[in-house]
């Protein structure tokens, strides 16, 4: 909890955010400590390129490593799960690919925008959690 702590604060200090409760979900792909999930939703000037820099900064901070990616443990990740209505497959898959399958990514999101809609399929996030047996 410390460390997200040091993130809520880091990500203060950028955007004006509202968070969700922090959740925790077993280990996924891999055998490691329970994970503690959170999103935070904000509004910005700044461009989706911005957004991202800060983001990395942040886990740069925070001390993650690069060879800390995928199915691993990591101190910290924080993923850009929307940016807006954009539909993005550049670098940084936006909406992100996990937004419509992992409980552990909707759970946190409809906490905060359950009513929202997925830009691609336009359900709503509450729709989408509940089709896959969540909350």
């Amino acid at each position: 909890l410390k460390n997200i702590e040091k993130v809520k604060k880091k990500l203060r200090e950028s955007f004006n955010c509202r968070f969700s409760k922090v959740y925790e979900y077993q280990a996924v792909g891999f055998d490691g400590p329970d994970f503690l999930n959170f999103v935070v939703n904000f509004f910005t000037d700044f461009q989706v390129e911005e957004v991202e820099k800060v983001i990395s900064r942040i886990e740069e901070e925070m001390g993650r490593q690069e060879e800390q990616r995928g199915f691993s443990n990591r101190i910290i990740d924080i993923d850009l799960l929307l940016f807006g209505d954009l539909i993005s497959e550049n670098t940084k898959n936006i909406p992100h690919r996990n937004l419509k399958d992992c409980i552990f990514v909707l759970e946190p999101l409809v906490e905060l925008s359950p009513n929202a809609a997925h830009p691609i399929n336009k359900k709503t996030f509450k729709e989408i959690l509940n089709n896959l047996g969540g909350k």
